[in-house]
């Protein structure tokens, strides 16, 4: 029937979420890499562990490697059905994250944007696609999770 096919795919899409995780380059060896830790122990995929990378900065004196390594970002936003930004004021790669994720008509992707309260607010936080919560704890009551 046609409510068993409604049901296959809503499991489909619920079984086993490809995530990106964006924030500062020094929160990626601490509180992203153990969110994304217990995202995939609950079966979930990160699309890029850009924190395990080997960054070499600064980013412009080192092209061919900052190069390949902001294109792997890139396709990984764009492979990702949902996006986690761990916003703060001075994000800078990761606001340019969001940014694809917000742009891609590609595919619907929800984006998730972890915001303390006293974090400074930007408009594009209001658009459509976009859950704010105030932390990572919150994920917890996403219907995907």
């Amino acid at each position: 029937s046609s409510t068993d096919g409604y049901l296959a795919v809503c499991f489909c899409y619920y079984e086993g979420m490809n995530i990106y995780i964006a924030g500062r380059v020094s929160w990626g060896e601490g509180d992203i890499a153990k969110l994304a830790d217990h995202l995939e122990s609950r079966g979930h995929k990160i699309t890029l562990k850009w924190w395990d990378k080997k960054v070499k900065k600064p980013f412009l004196n080192n092209i061919d490697h900052s190069q390949v390594l902001s294109d792997e970002m890139v396709n990984a936003v764009k492979k990702s059905d949902v996006l986690i930004l761990f916003a703060e004021d001075t994000i800078l790669g990761a606001a340019t994250e969001f940014g694809i994720a917000i742009g891609d008509d590609s595919k619907k992707r929800e984006i998730i944007l972890i915001h303390p309260p006293e974090t400074r607010q930007s408009v594009f936080y209001t658009h459509s696609s976009v859950v704010v919560l105030e932390n990572v704890d919150a994920i917890k009551k996403r219907p995907w999770y």
